[in-house]
C-alpha cells in the first residue's frame, strides 16, 4: 500500500527545497571546477533531517545497530572538508554511499535480504539506480483525490521561479553591492549560468522526490526460491590440502624466526638489512591465497561433522594464524624497508590492509569456534572502519612530515626522480610540511655549462635536470591553484587546504620567478 497518498505535498516541498540547498552546494563543483569541502557532510545533514521529517514514525536505528552505519557515514563526508587525498577520497565516496544506502534500508525496513549479505548489494543497487527514477510520475501525478491540492503547488513553483529570476536581476542591476553579494553566492555569471542552474534544481528535485516517493512505498518481498546448497568437498581430500598447506606454512614460520630473529647465519652474499627489507608484496599475496583458500573450503565443508569437523577447524585456525603470521612477517620487513627508503602511498596502504586483513583472520578463528550470526556485520564495519581510520591517518601529510625530516633534494647527473619530486606529486595536505624547505636553487635553472673538449658526463644531463626543476614549478603552481580554487569560501572549506596566505604568496612569487627564468631559454 501506498504510504505517501496523505503526503505528496510534503513530499514534493521537501525534495524542493532539499534540491535548492544542493544545487547551492554543488554547482559550482559541477561546472565551475570548485573543489569538494564542506558542502558534502552539510548536505549529508540536510538529507537525513529531510528523511526524519518524511518518514517519522517509521524510523528505527537500532534494528541490526544500523545507527553505526550512520555516524561511519558521516565519518566519510567528514572527509572531504579535511583531507584532499584522491584516491582515498573516491574510496570514500563510495564507502558514503555503501553507508546511506545501506542504513536507509535498515532504518526503514526495505531489506528484502539478510543485511549485509551479498544480497544486499542488490538493495543497495536498487535505491541508487532505481528508486531516483521509477517514481518520477508518481511523485508528481498522484491520486486523483490529492491532486487539487498540489496543483496549486506546481503552480505557485512554476510562476515563482521566474519572478524571482526577474526580479533579482532588476535589484542586481539597480544596487551595485547587492548584486556582488549576489554573485558571491550563486554564481551565477550569465543567462547559461542560471538556465543551467535552474535545469540541475528541476532536476534535482524530481529525483529526490522520486526517491522520498519510493522509500515510503514498501517494496514486495521477493518470492521465496530454494536456495542453492554450496558445493560440498570431499572432507578426506580437503583436509589432506589443508595439512599439506599448514605443513609448509609451519615451516617457513620456522625459517622466517631462526633467521630473520634468530643469530643463524645467511648465505654468503646475503646480509641482514637486504633479507629483512626484501619480499614484503610476496608474503603479502601468500596471506591473501591463505585466507582466501580457507574461506573456500569452509564454504564448501559445513557438511562436516564429530571428528572430521573438529579435525578441519584445526587446521582451518592453523592456517588462519599463519596468514597472521605472514601479515606481521610483511609489516615488519615493510617498516625495516621504511626506516631505509622513506614512506610511500603504497607502502602505507599496504600496512594497513595488512592489520585489517589480521583483524578478520582473529575474527574467523574465534567464529570457527563459537559460531555467532553477527560476523558478517562486524566483518563489513571492520573494514569500513578501517578505511575512515586510513583516511583520518592523513597519509600525504604523514608521509610528508617524516620524509622531511631526512629530505634529500641533491639531484643526480640526469636528473632522476628524487625525494622532493615524490613529494610534489602528494596532495595538498603534504604542502604544509615541505613547502619552507624549497628553495629557489631546487626550481630556477641551472647555468648552461661551457661545451668544449673537456666537458664532463655531468654536463650532458644539464637539459635533464632543468626539465626536472620546470616539472617541479609547473606541479607547484598547480597545487597553488588548487587552493586558490576554494579560498574565501565556506561551502569549500577544507582544512588541508587551509594554509597562510603569506607563506603561499612567497611560494607563488617564487614559482614565477623560476617560471620566468625557464621560459627565458
Amino acid at each position: 500500500m501506498n504510504q505517501t497518498a496523505n503526503k505528496p505535498i510534503k513530499t514534493l516541498v521537501l525534495a524542493s527545497l532539499l534540491s535548492l540547498a544542493g544545487t547551492f552546494l554543488f554547482y559550482d563543483c559541477l561546472w565551475k571546477g570548485a573543489p569538494l569541502g564542506a558542502n558534502v557532510p552539510v548536505f549529508f545533514v540536510l538529507f537525513y533531517a529531510a528523511l526524519c521529517v518524511l518518514c517519522r514514525g517509521r524510523i528505527n536505528v537500532l534494528r541490526c545497530h544500523n545507527y553505526l552505519l550512520l555516524l561511519i557515514g558521516f565519518g566519510f563526508s567528514l572527509t572531504f572538508a579535511l583531507y584532499n587525498n584522491p584516491l582515498l577520497l573516491f574510496l570514500n565516496a563510495l564507502a558514503l554511499l555503501f553507508c546511506t544506502l545501506l542504513q536507509i534500508n535498515l532504518m526503514l525496513e526495505l531489506e528484502s535480504f539478510p543485511p549485509f549479505s551479498l544480497g544486499s548489494l542488490n538493495n543497495i543497487f536498487f535505491s541508487l539506480f532505481v528508486r531516483p527514477f521509477h517514481r518520477i510520475g508518481k511523485a508528481l501525478s498522484p491520486e486523483k483525490s490529492q491532486r487539487k491540492a498540489l496543483f496549486p503547488v506546481l503552480m505557485a513553483i512554476l510562476i515563482l521561479i521566474p519572478v524571482l529570476g526577474l526580479l533579482l536581476s532588476l535589484l542586481a542591476s539597480a544596487d551595485q553591492v547587492f548584486a556582488d553579494l549576489l554573485g558571491r553566492i550563486f554564481r551565477i555569471d550569465s543567462l547559461v549560468d542560471l538556465l543551467l542552474w535552474v535545469l540541475i534544481f528541476a532536476g534535482g528535485g524530481m529525483l529526490l522526490a522520486s526517491l522520498f516517493t519510493s522509500l515510503l512505498t514498501e517494496r514486495r518481498q521477493p518470492p521465496a526460491g530454494r536456495q542453492k546448497a554450496p558445493a560440498k568437498f570431499n572432507l578426506l581430500a580437503t583436509s589432506i590440502v589443508l595439512a599439506g598447506v599448514c605443513l609448509l606454512m609451519v615451516i617457513f614460520a620456522l625459517v622466517q624466526g631462526i633467521f630473520l630473529f634468530g643469530s643463524a647465519r645467511l648465505p654468503s652474499g646475503l646480509t641482514y638489512s637486504e633479507y629483512a627489507r626484501q619480499g614484503f608484496f610476496q608474503l603479502c599475496a601468500a596471506a591473501i591465497f591463505v585466507f582466501a583458500l580457507v574461506c573456500l573450503c569452509r564454504t564448501c565443508t559445513r557438511h562436516a561433522q564429530g571428528a572430521q569437523k573438529r579435525l578441519i577447524q584445526a587446521l582451518y585456525t592453523l592456517l588462519l594464524l599463519c596468514t597472521i603470521m605472514l601479515s606481521a612477517s610483511s609489516f615488519y620487513r615493510l617498516m625495516l624497508y621504511e626506516r631505509a627508503f622513506s614512506y610511500t602511498r603504497l607502502r602505507i596502504y599496504v600496512q594497513a590492509f595488512l592489520i585489517l586483513l589480521s583483524l578478520i583472520c582473529a575474527g574467523s578463528i574465534v567464529h570457527i569456534w563459537l559460531p555467532w550470526q553477527g560476523i558478517r556485520q562486524m566483518t563489513a564495519l571492520a573494514c569500513l572502519t578501517s578505511l575512515l581510520a586510513l583516511s583520518c591517518l592523513n597519509a600525504d601529510a604523514f608521509i610528508a612530515r617524516e620524509n622531511t625530516k631526512r629530505l634529500d633534494k641533491t639531484m643526480s647527473a640526469y636528473g632522476e626522480y628524487g625525494d622532493l619530486d615524490y613529494l610534489l606529486n602528494l596532495s595538498v595536505d603534504a604542502l604544509p610540511y615541505y613547502m619552507d624547505a624549497i628553495e629557489m636553487s631546487d626550481l630556477a635553472p641551472e647555468p648552461e655549462p661551457n661545451w668544449d673538449l673537456d666537458a664532463s658526463d655531468e654536463d650532458y644531463g644539464y637539459w635533464s635536470r632543468n626539465s626536472l626543476r620546470h616539472m617541479r614549478c609547473i606541479r607547484l603552481r598547480g597545487l597553488i591553484a588548487q587552493i586558490e580554487r576554494g579560498r574565501g569560501d565556506l561551502r569549500f572549506w577544507n582544512l588541508g587546504r587551509d594554509i597562510s596566505p603569506e607563506k603561499l604568496a612567497s611560494l607563488e612569487q617564487m614559482v614565477e620567478q623560476a617560471l620566468a627564468q625557464h621560459g627565458g631559454r
